[in-house]
């Protein structure tokens, strides 16, 4: 899975010996603290976490800031993590409470493996496994051994307009004029609060709503009035 993962970003970003794109650990056998989820991130990345190297059981304080200055500078996109069913569900609250702050310093995406990943990570962003669940994923009916995305908010710039410009470029309307929705980029940030899954479901409803209802002065096409006409959730006062 990483190799190909690595080479795309590799061709799309072009050759750079400085760069580290992907990053793979498993889960380590003590995670008690930050420091024991740092250190496989350390060991992956070269950095020397132990006072003296000679003595491996004499470790320095957590690594947390070492390796997302590295990672930052390396241009660190991806972060496999393996093994995730190896969490106790004790351990969960804090596991995720680290990964999601070192997300946040860094802007790399997770993704997740191991059996049950995703209901692994129900319970880390819900706190609900096996309860008030779909069945479709509830431990009883379904439990998966698929890698499970996290992808967290884009910020505002060059990565959210490529994001804009993909789903763009995808669009098969008649009457849509290229270039239209990355005119929008930034209200379509504003709407959607920078998470794929909210632009999903707005440029989806709005071409399907644009098909449905074009006539002859209302072209096939999705303008910004057609977009204030659409919800994508509770939370959304359009």
């Amino acid at each position: 899975m990483l190799r190909p993962i690595q080479g795309l970003l590799e061709s799309d970003l072009g050759p750079d010996p400085n760069r580290i794109p992907v990053i793979h650990i498993t889960v380590p056998p003590e995670r008690e603290s930050n420091l024991h989820w740092s250190l496989p991130f350390a060991e992956f990345l070269g950095l020397n976490h132990t006072i003296n190297p000679d003595d491996r059981n004499r470790r320095t304080a957590d690594m947390t800031e070492p390796i997302a200055h590295v990672m930052r500078q390396a241009k660190t996109r991806l972060v496999l993590i393996d093994g995730i069913n190896r969490i106790q569900d004790n351990e969960i609250a804090a596991a995720f409470s680290y990964f999601e702050a070192l997300q946040d310093r860094t802007n790399v995406t997770f993704i997740f493996c191991g059996t049950g990943a995703r209901e692994i990570i129900h319970e880390a962003r819900y706190n609900k496994r096996r309860k008030n669940l779909p069945d479709v994923v509830k431990g009883k009916t379904y439990f998966s051994d698929l890698p499970v995305l996290w992808a967290g908010v884009i910020s505002y710039g060059d990565d959210w307009h490529s994001v804009v410009q993909g789903f763009e470029e995808d669009l098969c309307l008649y009457d849509h004029k290229p270039g239209t929705l990355l005119k929008l980029s930034k209200y379509l940030h504003q709407r959607t609060g920078g998470y794929i899954a909210s632009l999903s479901d707005l440029i989806c409803q709005a071409a399907q709503e644009a098909i449905e209802t074009a006539t002859e002065n209302e072209p096939e096409a999705i303008t910004k009035r057609l977009l204030d006409d659409i919800r994508i959730g509770r939370g959304d006062s359009r």
